[in-house]
């Protein structure tokens, strides 16, 4: 009840307010008495993580591509790095996946694409691709074992 509903009707009401109390002490004592067990969650750190995908990606497009290209990460695909990481059990999986699978796939993209203008900027992108389901993930977590490259 609203404090001031509470006032008004204090004096009229003493008895319907201790059935309230007690109605309530019994639900809480009830729901407690329905627990198991506890769960404690470790803290997780998206942003750091973040950061730190984001400069392993960067190293590895840096190292294959040079400066003439310019990369964009999707903010679905690092929703999709991130989750894949707070899923995994292994610390390293995420920055395996990127040298193994993100390194191959920008590799791919630099022999298709370097040779045609090398003399040209190039933005590339890695965004997600929601009309494929992903049947094979690589190297045990939730992501894909192949990038497309279009």
């Amino acid at each position: 009840m609203p404090l001031e509903e509470v006032d008004k009707d204090n004096n009229d009401s003493d008895c319907e307010n201790q059935s309230m109390v007690e109605n309530s002490e019994a639900w809480l004592s009830d729901f407690c008495d329905q627990i198991d067990g506890e769960v404690v969650f470790k803290p997780f750190n998206f942003d750091s993580l973040a950061e730190q995908v984001i400069e392993c990606v960067e190293t590895r497009f840096q190292r294959t591509f040079g400066s003439e290209f310019l990369l964009e990460i999707d903010y679905e695909v690092m929703a999709q790095i991130l989750a894949a990481a707070w899923l995994s059990d292994k610390k390293k999986s995420v920055e395996d996946w990127i040298e193994h699978v993100v390194g191959r796939s920008f590799a791919e993209a630099r022999q298709k694409y370097h040779h045609h203008h090398p003399a040209a900027e190039y933005v590339m992108k890695l965004v997600n691709c929601e009309s494929i389901f992903v049947e094979e993930q690589a190297l045990g977590v939730c992501l894909p074992a192949r990038i497309n490259l279009n």
